[in-house]
C-alpha cells in the first residue's frame, strides 16, 4: 500500500518527467483545428502539416474526400481523373497520398508549386499506399 506522502512524491515525479522530457521545446498549449466546412460531423482527419499547410480528409454524405488547408482557405484535392485523393503527408510543396480506382489503389505526389501530379508506381491491380514524404524520400506499402 502506498502512503499519501509517497503518492504526492510519485505525482510530482511524473509531472517533472512530463515537463523535463519535452525534447522539442514546444510550448505546452494546444488548440483544436477546425473541421472541413459542411463535412459530416466529427469526420475531419488531419494527416500532415508543413508550415501553414495542413492536409487530411473528411467525409461528406458518406464519400471520403481529401483537402488542403492554408490558414483559412480550404481546397478539395481531386486527381485529374476526378478521383478523390486521400493525402497522408506533406513536405514543403509536395503532398503524398493515395487514390482508390477500379484498377486498385495508386499513390501520387501532388506538387503545389506547379499544380502537377506524378504517379509513384504503376502496379495495375496491386495496392500502393504512400504514408510519408520528406524531400525526395517516400515511405509506404505495396500489397499484392
Amino acid at each position: 500500500m502506498v502512503s499519501s506522502f509517497n503518492k504526492v512524491k510519485i505525482r510530482r515525479w511524473i509531472l517533472l518527467l512530463a515537463i523535463c522530457t519535452n525534447p522539442y521545446g514546444f510550448a505546452q498549449t494546444w488548440s483544436i483545428l477546425d473541421p472541413f466546412p459542411n463535412s459530416d460531423p466529427y469526420t475531419t482527419i488531419y494527416t500532415g502539416l508543413s508550415g501553414n499547410n495542413f492536409v487530411g480528409y473528411y467525409s461528406f454524405n458518406g464519400s471520403v474526400r481529401g483537402f488542403l488547408k492554408n490558414n483559412n482557405t480550404w481546397l478539395n484535392i481531386i486527381t485529374p481523373e476526378g478521383n478523390n485523393f486521400l493525402p497522408e503527408g506533406i513536405d514543403g510543396n509536395n503532398i503524398i497520398g493515395s487514390v482508390s480506382t477500379a484498377n486498385g489503389t495508386q499513390s501520387y505526389v501532388f506538387s503545389l508549386a506547379n499544380n502537377s501530379w506524378s504517379q509513384l508506381v504503376n502496379t495495375n491491380a496491386h495496392g500502393v499506399f504512400a504514408y510519408g514524404i520528406s524531400g525526395n524520400k517516400i515511405v509506404g506499402e505495396l500489397s499484392f
